[in-house]
């Protein structure tokens, strides 16, 4: 992968790696009409509540232990 360092628009450094990382912030960024930093944290922000609402399977296994007795049996 290449370096790409796009223009700067911020008093402090933003640096994204790849052209395509670039590419994908900047068209989020124009579609909601926010400046890049603001994206990228609402988008990590998104993400970690993801994560988190994420079920872990130590605690649906009990429940698939229980019913699986009642599922069809493959053919």
């Amino acid at each position: 992968m290449d370096t790409y360092i796009p223009e700067q628009r911020y008093p402090w450094p933003t640096t994204l790696k790849t052209r395509d990382t670039d590419r994908i912030i900047r068209e989020l960024a124009t579609l909601k009409g926010k400046p890049i930093l603001d994206c990228i944290r609402e988008a990590c922000e998104h993400e970690i509540q993801r994560e988190r609402l994420k079920t872990p399977l130590w605690e649906v296994q009990p429940l698939l232990d229980r019913i699986a007795p009642a599922l069809p049996k493959p053919a």
